[in-house]
């Protein structure tokens, strides 16, 4: 492997020890070829991340220089979070996913299963600056209790650890279906993640990946249980996840003076709960896929939790039940859709799902769900499986979701390739800032192919999908005026950090461009 830096960092990487990233093995196929790529800008930073990419890398030539960051580029808002705060890590690895559209696209045979387990490993090490994957989860971890608490504690056998997945597109027919068309985060992803974890010393059985209002295949169960993993808990609709009625989710607004319209016997606004998989355990891990959504314009970790709420109406006091029509359809049972709109959005039933475009300065659930207590409150990493993007939350995975955009594709339709990508990060804002420019970038990149209307109906050019990040950025002074509080009427501070990078060919953020506050995103190549 190859470390391209900044040429200020050069003499410094000259005199760095450069280290494999892990403690478990894990190939990566491309040879001499690899490349690791980093966009830093500090000292600091070259010398923890450097060495987080495997093999031996040397320093190379500069990719782009180091410079103060331009005059006209608006201010990054917020406060960054976590260890390296506002680091959003990205590994790339073409060869990660390479299904050619023929038969099921989560067969095992489709994917590199060590590259993916290794693109995971390296973007959590360089996410915390270390070169052993168990070190890089216990300075996570310890960060996060330090922010939490005030007390840089460890983990501590017998903690539960529960991983929101976002199972979106498996709906919740038959869980033996093989057919699921769309892409969620695969069953290669969440083994090995599962396997990063009880090799980091937590027990299988205290680990539990859930997604409580849609299916877990039959199939995806069968993957990830081999071998030794056969107690992880997986937890979805046909398994009878349990609200925790003690713990009712709690809006910093309140929807019912907005008067939206009932539907079908029913008020639109109606109360919500936490899953007991979410209230018992200590820590959180958000795995989430990167694409577009037709009604908020993207899906990244914040709307990731709008599967976490659980409907359920009070029969008689302290009495609760779940509503059967909506069991797997909670966020219009609870009326948040109506907070989230990026365009005016119409469809059936009006009473659902006429929702206008909510305008940037906006009071945004998304925010209330990043910093209740018993959610975002609890995440100590947030990680996307980035190996397939897709337009939408619906769509069917097919050779036409591969992405024009650069590094995947050549920017033609006979070019496009998988996005075949990992990030990390342990701040949401920045993550999801990330994940929207890399959205926008490919959405343009489609309009200059000739491909125009694809993207249109997800991220039309006057969406305000971005009022979400902005809301949470300044959480503590919100441009909406909100006082957005932590579930338990707690008032919150800033959630993270919020900008856009310089371009999309050399994709830097303040932190990448000499500043000290802002996004800093490191690449990792193959």
């Amino acid at each position: 492997m190859k470390l391209k830096l900044s040429a200020l960092l050069l003499s410094v990487l000259m005199f760095l020890p450069l280290a494999a990233c892990t403690k478990q093995e894990a190939s990566v196929s491309g040879g001499a070829n690899d490349t690791a790529e980093v966009i830093s800008n500090t000292e600091a930073a070259a010398a923890e991340t450097s060495s987080a990419v495997t093999d031996a890398p040397e320093a190379n030539e500069t990719e782009a220089e180091t410079e103060a960051p331009e005059k006209d580029r608006p201010a990054p808002v917020g406060q960054g979070v976590g260890v390296n705060p506002g680091r959003v890590t990205w590994a790339y690895n073409p060869n990660a996913f390479t299904w050619d559209g023929r038969g099921y696209w989560w067969l095992q045979s489709n994917f590199d299963t060590d590259a993916v387990k290794k693109m995971m490993i390296d973007v959590i090490c360089t996410l915390a600056g270390k070169t052993d994957i168990n070190e890089a989860l216990d300075a996570l971890i310890r960060d996060y209790n330090k922010r939490r608490t005030g007390e840089e504690k460890g983990y501590t056998p017998g903690e539960k650890i529960v991983v929101k997945v976002n199972l979106n597109v498996t709906g919740n027919g038959d869980a033996g279906d093989k057919n699921i068309a769309g892409y969620y985060p695969s069953p290669v992803t969440m083994r090995a993640l599962a396997e990063i974890l009880t090799d980091f010393g937590v027990a299988a059985g205290d680990i539990t990946l859930t997604d409580p209002s849609r299916n877990f295949p039959t199939y995806v169960k069968e993957m990830i249980h081999e071998g030794g993993l056969k107690d992880v808990r997986l937890i979805g609709y046909n398994d009878d996840p349990k609200a925790d009625f003690d713990r009712q989710v709690r809006w910093s607004r309140d929807f019912s003076a907005d008067n939206w319209p009932s539907y079908n016997g029913y008020e639109t606004v109606n109360p919500t709960f936490w899953p007991t998989d979410y209230t018992e355990a200590t820590y959180m891990i958000n795995l989430f896929n990167l694409r577009g959504h037709n009604l908020a314009g993207f899906t990244a970790s914040a709307k990731n939790h709008f599967g976490s709420v659980m409907p359920a109406c009070e029969s008689s006091p302290g009495v609760y039940t779940y509503p059967d029509g909506f069991r797997t359809n909670p966020p219009s049972w609870a009326g948040i859709h109506h907070y989230v709109a990026a365009k005016d959005y119409d469809w059936s039933p009006p009473e659902l799902w006429s929702l206008p475009q909510v305008p940037l300065g906006s009071y945004s659930v998304l925010v209330d769900l990043l910093s209740n207590d018993d959610a975002g409150g609890k995440t100590f990493l947030y990680l996307c499986d980035g190996l397939a993007a897709t337009v939408m939350q619906g769509s069917t995975l097919t050779e036409s979701e591969r992405w024009y955009s650069a590094p995947f594709g050549d920017g033609t339709r006979n070019g496009r390739g998988w996005t075949n990508s990992f990030f990390a990060s342990q701040d949401p804002v920045a993550i999801d800032s990330v994940m929207l420019d890399f959205l926008l970038a490919e959405r343009d990149a489609a309009e200059k192919a000739g491909d125009g209307d694809k993207w249109q109906d997800e991220l039309p050019h006057d969406h305000t999908a971005d009022n979400y990040l902005l809301e949470a950025a300044q959480a503590g002074s919100a441009p909406s005026g909100t006082i957005y509080q932590d579930g338990y009427g707690n008032p919150i501070g800033s959630l993270g950090v919020h900008e856009h990078w310089n371009d999309p060919e050399s994709r830097q953020y303040s932190r990448n461009l000499g500043g000290t506050e802002g996004i800093e995103l490191i690449r990792i190549d193959y």
